[in-house]
């Protein structure tokens, strides 16, 4: 079983280039962040699933993970 990583703000500099070692490395990553798209930017630079994430609402944030 593969451990799965949720990086928020995923979308950002930071996040899309550590979702990308995270993946190389054999994880399995889910960049979050309300952006759609920037989402679509990091999901091809990264090669990473992503997924729309606002962490001021739980409803987004269970949405994300499960």
């Amino acid at each position: 079983m593969t451990d799965t990583v949720l990086i928020t703000g995923g979308s950002g500099f930071l996040g899309r280039y550590l979702g990308r070692r995270l993946r190389e490395a054999g994880y399995r990553v889910v960049l979050g962040a309300r952006n759609f798209e920037q989402n679509r930017h990091a999901e091809e630079f990264s090669g990473c699933d992503t997924k729309p994430l606002d962490v001021s609402s739980i409803e987004s944030v269970r949405d994300a993970v499960v």
